[in-house]
């Protein structure tokens, strides 16, 4: 039965004959006002008092205060602008004026993919706040989002006390206002936490006007305010059109046929008052208009369906020539065909993307809770989630105790379509499943989520009333718990324990066995729940026990998948990581093919080792055949980039694709060398030379731990890895592979050799003991020379790595109150058009007193002015009294830069703790080395051992 048949009925009572409902008692408001004060304190001590690293305006919010910016500048465009956009809008304007009127507006172009409500919401918080506009000023904005945030909460409270009571109205809000991914979100200007605030206003008069008879006047309010909300929400957020659009039907059914009327009436309004003058502005700024902000939603379609990339934006790019030209379904049906298999796994990856872990992109801690605290808690509230979404459909039938608002007109029809429609305000997020597919997307439904998962423990409170109720309450617990921990089980290193590593895929079987029973254990208990539901002490029958039980049913079928089959985003379950630290040693045996010579002739040799970050790896001694490797570390990620694409900053030009990392890393408080990768030593061919095998030694220092990464052996023939060259940072920041950090960028690959025959030493911090193989591989870069698509050996070519210069820089000491020292060394190496460098610099470096963050950028420039291009792939160092070393390697390629480079800027900088007493930052051995690569070791052509 649809929500329109359940909710589609005459009242018996006229427009005027009947009295008004009473109004919650004062007591109800209290608390709900005592909850929502609770929540606006958490919002802002976080925002305000706490130490995290503030990223209110990191990537997206950026885009929307320029347009917030733009928007107030546009506040003085002469009077003349009115009626010359009155004559565009009916046609009768010349194409002098149209042009003159696009040149006034070019500023407020990025509204056409931002959508105008947020930035406004954003021009009114400095406005209201009487602060002048400044965009590196955040208190305005952060201060007002944080009290939409704390009222969001409120009318989350209110929206379950109408549909399932009082209780769980207080439990609803509770869990609202101490939910971290709100609380932390609200710090950041993106347009998530405002389209929260508006949806729940959405849900709130929606399910209001489902549970109470108004007067005509009085529906025709409330519906206008509704349709005004809802505009601004579709305008926030795309995808909640189909919203708009249901409100429709909803909102003609819930009152019966004449009030029916004057709610469209309202809804149509009010809709009108914010679509209208978006409309003007796209006719007289673009030419053309339309309802719905499209975000490239082709792009991000064709995306999130490209099984090749996994549904993420990958570098390098994916080919999207054409895609403007076909439907949304040609697209799917064309990602189908290229691969079923991949395409079904891929959509069996979407729904935990959105809904297993909470928004949190950077990882960011919330005082002491980490993230995976954060997660775990999110996992909790899906849960109760879950059980308020079926057991909530059960009303004992008693007028009092279910809802708590006595004299309430409304029935169990209204209540049970009021409660679908809650469904379908969460389902609806579903279609981001189709596209590139986000956990930030899913905060708006975080907001019905709170709603179930407050129904969730008063339907557990009220099910201990019922016989066999403790039992049955007991049941469904235990079955929760076990839905949360089952997953979390380390199975395949217990396996490989007992069993050897070559059965460690048995240990997955079994734990996705189990976490699948797991799913069953809650769904047959919440079952048994609904039949003690339907055995009421009082004697009288429960009411929708057949909605609870289908909605168990369809639950447990929707989540099956995910339950009983491992998917790429759960991350790879064959892999673990060997913590080493206090002079640990690991050790990684090659047994080489007889051809080794043959087939590395004309190649540079290179070793590959996958680990947590550049700065670990600084301070550890790498060896091949008990020779240290005194060259650079070069981050694989820095040469998967195109050398010919540069995006315009601040300070100077960056790749394109560098710069979209350095951004992300930068408000995660980190830089694109802390992230994980494969990090690339040169060898000197010779140490290979004549040995049928070879061994690699990994030592870290006394002080200084390194992350490697190992796996199990899960084929005789081939060795998984991750990939050298293609890479994503929304893999690496949306995904959910790491409830403690961030993801791998990188995808997955395989590589046939299996050179790596043997390491020594477990010492992952994994349970169990952990087999098979380090990722730790040699690398033969492709020959020097490439013609067409033939490599051609050419020994007139530099062949191997040469290091072109190596010079000592002056630098002894660096005070606090300098905060940078840049040291410019003129006379840069002459170089060919395909040239790719290395630049090096390294040395040791210790603080007098206190500790700081020590970080060296590479610059070239023609003058101290103009920064031709500033390199992100530095490292940042924790600096105390003793000395540490460091060392940080960026690649150059001189001939790609937009302009030649005369010479290298060099820029130490240090940077204090808050409170800290300044110092001095004393340096020595502080050196500077340029190498040249004979090709970039990532390219096509390169072999993997």
């Amino acid at each position: 039965m649809s929500v329109l048949a359940l909710a589609g009925r005459r009242r018996a009572q006229d427009d005027y004959g009947y009295e008004r409902p009473q109004p919650p008692p004062i007591g109800h408001w209290l608390l709900m006002a005592a909850i929502t004060f609770i929540a606006l304190c958490f919002r802002y001590w976080f925002n305000f008092l706490d130490s995290h690293l503030n990223d209110f305006n990191a990537c997206d919010a950026s885009e929307y205060l320029r347009n917030a910016a733009a928007l107030v500048d546009a506040l003085k465009l002469p009077t003349t602008f009115w009626p010359d956009s009155w004559a565009v809008i009916v046609g009768h304007a010349t194409p002098q004026v149209v042009d003159h009127l696009r040149a006034q507006l070019a500023s407020l172009l990025g509204l056409a993919m931002s959508g105008p409500i947020f930035p406004i919401f954003i021009a009114w918080s400095y406005a209201l706040a009487a602060a002048p506009f400044n965009i590196a000023d955040y208190g305005a904005p952060v201060l007002g989002q944080s009290l939409i945030s704390g009222l969001t909460c409120l009318f989350i409270g209110l929206t379950a006390s109408r549909v399932y009571g009082k209780g769980s109205g207080y439990c609803a809000a509770l869990l609202a206002a101490v939910y971290p991914a709100f609380i932390i979100n609200s710090g950041r200007l993106y347009s998530e936490t405002f389209a929260a605030f508006l949806l729940s206003i959405v849900c709130y008069i929606t399910v209001n006007n489902f549970s109470e008879e108004h007067r005509t006047g009085a529906f025709f309010g409330s519906s206008l305010i509704n349709g005004f909300i809802a505009a601004c929400l579709q305008f926030t957020r795309s995808i909640m059109f189909v919203l708009t659009l249901a409100l429709l039907p909803i909102t003609f059914v819930q009152q019966g046929f004449r009030k029916g009327i004057a709610g469209l009436a309202g809804v149509a309004l009010g809709f009108a008052l914010v679509a209208l003058p978006w409309l003007a502005f796209q006719k007289v700024a673009l030419g053309s208009a339309s309802l719905v902000v499209d975000r490239v939603g082709h792009y991000n379609f064709f995306v999130g369906n490209d099984t090749d990339t996994l549904g993420w934006l990958s570098v390098p790019y994916p080919d999207g020539r054409g895609i403007e030209d076909k439907s949304l379904a040609q697209l799917a049906a064309e990602a189908y065909k290229r691969s079923p298999s991949h395409w079904w796994s891929l959509m069996l990856d979407k729904p935990l993307r959105l809904f297993e872990f909470p928004w949190n992109d950077f990882r960011t801690p919330m005082a002491k809770i980490a993230v995976k605290a954060q997660v775990f808690w999110h996992q909790v509230i899906l849960v109760l989630a879950a059980i308020g979404l079926t057991l909530g459909f059960i009303s004992p039938g008693t007028r009092e105790g279910d809802y708590g608002y006595e004299d309430r007109r409304k029935t169990q029809r209204d209540m049970t379509a009021a409660k679908i429609f809650l469904v379908f305000a969460f389902m609806l997020h579903c279609a981001y499943l189709f596209f590139i597919t986000v956990p930030r997307y899913n905060l708006t439904a975080m907001v019905v989520a709170c709603v179930f998962a407050g129904a969730g423990i008063a339907a557990l409170v009220k099910l201990l009333r019922a016989n066999n109720g403790l039992i049955s309450t007991i049941t469904v617990i235990a079955a929760s718990c076990f839905v949360l921990v089952i997953s979390r089980l380390p199975f395949v290193n217990v396996a490989a324990t007992l069993f050897g590593g070559e059965h460690a895929i048995s240990g997955l079987i079994v734990g996705q066995i189990l976490t699948l029973l797991s799913l069953l254990g809650l769904s047959i208990s919440l079952m048994s729940a609904v039949s003690a539901y339907d055995q009421q002490r009082d004697g009288k029958r429960a009411k929708g026990t057949i909605w609870a039980r289908a909605s168990i049913i369809v639950l447990a079928l929707l989540a099956a998948p995910n339950f009983l089959l491992h998917a790429n985003a759960s991350g790879r379950w064959y892999e673990w990581r060997a913590p080493i630290a206090g002079g640990q040693t690991i050790r990684q045996s090659f047994t080489l093919p007889s051809d080794f010579a043959q087939q590395i002739e004309g190649r540079q040799l290179y070793l590959m080792v996958d680990a947590d970050s550049a700065a670990q790896l600084s301070g550890a001694t790498v060896s091949v055949e008990e020779t240290k490797l005194d060259g650079p570390i070069i981050p694989s990620l820095s040469l998967t980039h195109d050398f010919d694409r540069y995006q315009q900053t601040g300070s100077g030009q960056m790749r394109e694709a560098e710069w979209i990392f350095r951004n992300l890393t930068y408000a995660a408080g980190l830089t694109n060398s802390d992230l994980r990768q494969w990090f690339i030593y040169p060898i000197p061919n010779e140490l290979t030379a004549g040995t049928p095998g070879i061994k690699v030694q990994i030592t870290s220092s006394s002080d200084h731990a390194v992350g490697v990464y190992g796996s199990y052996a899960t084929s005789p023939t081939s060795v998984p890895i991750p990939s050298p060259n293609q890479i994503s940072w929304e893999k690496a920041f949306y995904g959910v592979e790491n409830d403690s950090g961030l993801s791998d960028c990188r995808f997955n690959a395989r590589i046939k050799s299996t050179a790596a025959t043997a390491y020594e030493s477990d010492l992952s911090s994994e349970p169990g003991v952990q087999s098979g193989r380090y990722n730790v591989h040699l690398l033969a870069g492709p020959p020097a020379a490439y013609s067409g698509n033939v490599f051609v050996i050419n020994p007139s070519m530099v062949e191997s790595f040469q290091k072109l210069t190596e010079r000592p820089l002056p630098l002894e000491y660096l005070p606090d109150s300098a905060h940078r020292c840049t040291i410019t060394t003129a006379g840069v190496p002459t170089y060919q058009p395909a040239d790719l460098w290395i630049v090096r610099v390294s040395g040791e470096a210790r603080r007098d007193s206190g500790g700081a963050k020590f970080g060296v950028t590479v610059r070239t420039a023609n003058d101290d002015a103009r920064k031709i291009y500033v390199s992100p792939w530095t490292t940042t160092t924790t600096l105390d009294q003793q000395w540490h070393h460091f060392d940080i390697s960026a690649p150059l390629k001189p001939g790609a830069l937009p302009a030649p480079p005369e010479k290298l800027s060099i820029d130490f900088s240090v940077g204090l703790p808050s409170g800290q007493p300044p110092g001095t930052t004393q340096f020595q051995n502080v050196t500077l080395q340029i190498d040249r690569l004979p090709a970039n070791p990532l390219q096509l052509g390169n072999l993997i051992y």
